[in-house]
């Protein structure tokens, strides 16, 4: 299968990471999993939500491909970590994205999905987290390949996800 990778975007608690998790579970998808200094989170497994490193280990840029620092703390992922199974889903945020798009080349081809959700289908997300949402940069609808829409059903993320996932796959062939 030619490389095929999925960047997925969105505000904290929109279902970024719920939506990696139906890529790679039901639909047998690779996820790339970025490296992060900031703590793990209650729940979170190091290598499947992220790589949890300490500040010292952060590499040379040159070794990036993606870059960004969010919340204070630094997410970034390598190229090497590009040399898997195909079809692959990343996680990212918005800095991230422009960082990669600013790379003078890359070896793959990616489709860029935005996850929206109302603040108000929001659930189980604390203040801090949404705060930190002020950070990010406002990237327009039209520079994205596919904008999903979740109000806060699981089975409607899903069905959509499919349907996008079907679309991206299609085109790519």
């Amino acid at each position: 299968m030619k490389p095929l990778i999925i960047c997925i975007v969105g505000a904290s608690g929109s279902g970024k990471t719920t939506a990696s998790m139906i890529l790679q579970q039901q639909l047998g998808w690779t996820a790339i999993v970025s490296y992060t200094t900031r703590p793990m989170r209650k729940g979170e497994i190091n290598g499947r939500d992220h790589w949890f490193v300490k500040p010292d280990q952060v590499p040379p840029q040159s070794r990036m491909c993606a870059y960004t620092k969010f919340g204070g703390y630094e997410y970034w992922t390598e190229w090497n970590q590009f040399l898997t199974l195909f079809p692959s889903v990343y996680v990212i945020d918005e800095k991230g994205l422009v960082n990669l798009q600013s790379k003078e080349s890359t070896p793959f081809p990616f489709s860029l999905v935005t996850i929206k959700i109302k603040r108000d289908n929001l659930k189980d997300i604390n203040d801090k987290r949404k705060a930190r949402d002020n950070d990010r940069i406002n990237i327009p609808d039209e520079l994205y390949d596919y904008v999903i829409n979740n109000n806060g059903s699981i089975e409607n993320l899903r069905a959509t996800l499919y349907l996008t996932a079907q679309c991206i796959i299609q085109k790519h062939q």
